[in-house]
C-alpha cells in the first residue's frame, strides 16, 4: 500500500483526500452497528466495486448500446452486465425492462436522471442482491 493508504485501527482504511481511486471507505463493522444497526460490508464484498448507473457494458461511456445489452442480457440470453447494480437505473434492487426504458428516456428524450451515482463512478449506498464482479 501507498502512503497515503494506511489500514488503522477497527478496520478502517485511511486515504489521502486527493486520491481519486475506486477504494471504498468501509467503517469498523461494530462501529457500524452501533451507530445504524447494520453490519459493515466487508472490504472485499462486491457491493464495494465502483461503477457508474447506466454503464451497462463496463466501456465508461452511457450510450445506446447500455440497455441494449440490458435488453439481451434479459430476454435474448446475452451475457450478464458486468454490474448489475450499474443496469439497476432506478436502483430498486431488479434489472428489468423499466430500466432499460429508464435509460432509453434519460438519452432520447432528456427525461429525469438514472440513481446514484450517475455520470461518475462511485459506490451503491442502497442494500439489495445485487453485485459487481464476476
Amino acid at each position: 500500500m501507498g502512503a497515503d493508504r494506511q489500514i488503522g485501527a477497527g478496520g478502517l482504511l485511511a486515504l489521502d483526500p486527493e486520491d481519486r481511486s475506486d477504494t471504498a471507505i468501509v467503517a469498523d463493522a461494530a462501529e457500524m452497528a452501533e451507530n445504524t444497526g447494520e453490519a459493515a460490508p466487508d472490504i472485499t464484498d462486491p457491493h464495494d466495486a465502483s461503477f457508474s448507473r447506466g454503464d451497462v457494458n463496463n466501456d465508461q461511456a452511457f450510450d445506446l448500446s447500455d440497455p441494449i445489452g440490458l435488453l439481451g442480457f434479459l430476454y435474448l440470453g446475452g451475457p450478464a452486465p458486468y454490474c448489475q447494480d450499474a443496469a439497476d437505473a432506478d436502483d430498486n434492487g431488479r434489472l428489468e425492462m423499466a430500466d432499460s426504458i429508464a435509460m432509453l428516456q434519460s438519452l432520447f428524450l432528456g427525461q429525469g436522471t438514472l440513481a446514484a451515482p450517475y455520470g461518475e463512478r462511485g459506490f451503491d449506498s442502497t442494500p439489495d442482491e445485487l453485485f459487481c464482479g464476476n
